[in-house]
């Protein structure tokens, strides 16, 4: 089994970003949807939970948990850097419910297309509050790392929802 150097991210929360997703320099998620203008393609709610645009927000992305509780999303694999830093945020916003902890995981891959050895490289987490509130977090990956996915994770009380819009994912 390989072993891994993992770097806890950093925590810090911030008010809104001004830049949007697309605007955001060397964003690694500029074209794979990341501000939700159009629809969530490319974005995927695991099990029974469920992914929408909300038109009523300009546009982001909605997320309902399941029947027990649990929401899990699974983002676009991106090209990643081996022995790298990357700074990972987003915006994130209550819309109804309960919710305990939402974490805007990044996982790294040994393969270009986010399917093997995955293992956790950074997390940023924070409960979501019923205002937009940016998780950013840094984290460097492992010397085998190829690609990287983020992966929204969040429970609460069952039917909870919850709004994400301008996820980043930068070198540096």
């Amino acid at each position: 089994m390989r072993t891994l150097t993992i770097i806890a991210a950093a925590l810090l929360i911030a008010s809104p970003l001004a830049a949007t997703c697309r605007s955001t320099a060397e964003n690694l998620l500029a074209t794979h949807n990341c501000g939700f203008d159009r629809d969530v393609s490319e974005w995927t709610a695991l099990g029974d939970a469920a992914v929408s645009r909300d038109v009523s927000e300009g546009g982001v992305l909605k997320a309902v948990s399941d029947a027990s509780g649990s929401l899990t999303i699974d983002g676009p694999c991106v090209a990643a850097k081996a022995a790298s830093q990357y700074r990972l945020s987003a915006r994130l916003r209550l819309s109804s419910g309960t919710t305990y902890f939402c974490s805007v995981n990044v996982y790294q891959y040994s393969d270009a297309a986010c399917g093997q050895n995955a293992d956790p490289l950074g997390s940023a987490a924070g409960p979501p509050d019923p205002v937009w509130t940016v998780v950013d977090g840094t984290a460097t990956t492992s010397s085998t790392t190829k690609s990287l996915k983020v992966h929204p994770d969040c429970s609460g009380q069952p039917g909870f929802v919850v709004l994400f819009d301008d996820f980043v994912l930068v070198p540096g």
